[in-house]
């Protein structure tokens, strides 16, 4: 069975406004199918026909709420659909208002904050937290930490695949979250929540829900160079670093690391202001606007 093509009637188009009830309009369409033994059920399932929770096409908030289709007299193969769309939100019993399908009830964004301890190797200005003779502390001091994490919830009639691959990954382009901008790279997704299954109106679906950790200036490392070898000058070879710089020198390999120049050579006296701090891109990307709620 195919429904060969469907139109909508001019005379058919109704309206109803009144205090304390739900705004409704009213569309009727002509219907032609390919075969007189079709049935009412298979105009109704056709995948050309309206669907019960379908948006309307051009009134934001207006939702397919009942559908009715009667044989015309003229002829087997002709149908008429009326078709009625309704602002009005059902709630079921432990769950949220919605409309006709699960899939269309809005996204729930969630903001909280998680408390966290990071070893730390630069302070506020940008400059190596070290000793007074230029080496860094070991082990590293730590810094209690707060960073703000958003959590989005919707429905989706399956599971969806970005399950697997949203996690541990950063935001490949800067986004938009419940109006707030979120630079590129500074979110990433730190959990995944698949509810079990629910019925309602007919419709199987699940919960998602998504948690998204960010953090000013993104989730790149930044480490302190230093190390105990260092590239020769004139033939790049990479060399012990000796003690041999000041009167005390003995010639000796160094014990403990020595502040490099982000080009792999030691820095002879070296203070805070010169330490280099080497970026690393250790997260993968993704588009995140794939989530609902997130532009």
């Amino acid at each position: 069975m195919t429904i060969t093509w469907i139109r909508q009637t001019w005379d058919g188009r109704t309206g109803s406004a009144a205090l304390n009830s739900p705004l409704t309009t009213g569309e009727e369409y002509l219907v032609k199918t390919d075969d007189k033994t079709d049935t009412e059920l298979d105009v109704l399932t056709d995948t050309l026909a309206p669907y019960l929770g379908q948006p309307h096409p051009t009134a934001q908030g207006l939702y397919v709420e009942d559908i009715q289709v009667k044989q015309a007299k003229e002829s087997p193969y002709f149908w008429k659909l009326s078709v009625k769309y309704s602002n009005e939100q059902t709630t079921a019993e432990g769950e949220s208002p919605s409309e006709t399908s699960p899939e269309f009830d809005p996204a729930v964004i969630e903001w909280s904050t998680e408390n966290f301890q990071i070893p730390i190797e630069k302070d506020t200005t940008g400059q190596a937290i070290v000793n007074s003779a230029g080496d860094p502390f070991d082990p590293l001091p730590t810094k209690d930490e707060i960073r703000v994490v958003c959590t989005i919830s919707y429905n989706s009639l399956s599971v969806p695949v970005e399950v697997l691959n949203f996690p541990n990954r950063v935001n490949g382009s800067a986004i938009t979250i419940d109006g707030l901008s979120v630079p590129e790279g500074e979110a990433k997704c730190t959990g995944v929540r698949v509810g079990g299954l629910q019925q309602r109106n007919g419709e199987f679906y699940r919960n998602v829900q998504f948690s998204f950790a960010i953090i000013s200036g993104g989730w790149d490392l930044s480490i302190l160079d230093q190390g105990f070898r260092e590239r020769e000058p004139r033939t790049n070879d990479l060399v012990n670093i000796v003690n041999d710089g000041d009167q005390s020198g003995d010639g000796a390999a160094i014990t403990s690391p020595a502040l490099l120049d982000g080009a792999g050579h030691k820095i002879d006296d070296p203070n805070p202001a010169d330490a280099v701090f080497l970026p690393f891109s250790v997260y993968g990307s993704i588009d995140f606007t794939v989530i609902p709620g997130i532009s």
